[in-house]
């Protein structure tokens, strides 16, 4: 590992070997990472509790549009119950979810919305939505908060989630490593981590809440002229 890797792989490793397969699909929240094209790739997830379900894939040249992601997206949600979704709005996810808001409980997520949590410390502040989120989902990893997650064994899910690095900024933030230097550097965007971090982050269930009693989610307001790295 990196000495500034965000999460340790040995963590997910850990939670991809708790994983086993479920026939039941009564899912409590999705995320939604929606690719604009070239090698990225659309990415749905889905958890229960502290439990995610195997990822869903579009190659970005199959999710063109906003209707076609939601198409998409509404064959996904076919039998799982009413879970609360999570849609990464930067490019063209904003288009789906302008179309999904109109008849599904939907939630836009943008990764440079800015933060009010600390860390589970106290100590550390958060330069962004997105640096917040994967810190979140890091605390819930790590062994000694006894979350126990569950992730699917997929190989790219564990490239992606031990891809991001991050740096302590003034004021002590956590930043992120942009995901311009990400993909600069191994040659594509971590989209299944982003959508795995999303769900995450959009999930209400009692352990997210019983975790972090303080949590006071607010909406996520989008602005095209804003950095979304």
């Amino acid at each position: 590992d990196d000495r500034w890797q965000v999460i340790p792989s040995q963590w997910v490793r850990d939670a991809q070997a708790r994983w086993t397969h479920r026939d039941d699909l009564d899912l409590d929240s999705i995320g939604v990472d929606v690719a604009h094209g070239g090698k990225d790739k659309t990415v749905f997830s889905g958890k229960k509790g502290n439990w995610f379900a195997e990822l869903k894939k579009y190659k970005g040249t199959e999710t063109s549009t906003g209707q076609i992601t939601v198409a998409l997206l509404r064959e996904f949600l076919e039998n799982i119950g009413t879970p609360s979704i999570g849609l990464d709005i930067h490019g063209i996810g904003v288009a789906a979810y302008d179309i999904a808001q109109e008849t599904l409980d939907i939630s836009g997520y943008s990764s440079s919305g800015a933060s009010e949590r600390k860390d589970k410390t106290g100590q550390l502040g958060f330069f962004n939505l997105r640096a917040e989120s994967y810190w979140m989902f890091r605390e819930a990893l790590d062994p000694d908060s006894g979350m126990n997650l569950a992730l699917p064994p997929d190989q790219e899910l564990l490239a992606d989630l031990c891809t991001p690095r991050w740096q302590l900024k003034s004021g002590g933030k956590v930043q992120l490593e942009s995901k311009r230097d990400i993909i600069r550097r191994i040659g594509r965007s971590p989209n299944t981590a982003d959508a795995i971090v999303i769900c995450w982050h959009e999930g209400n269930s009692a352990s997210v809440k019983d975790f972090y009693p303080e949590d006071h989610r607010k909406p996520m307001m989008h602005n095209a002229m804003t950095e979304q790295f």
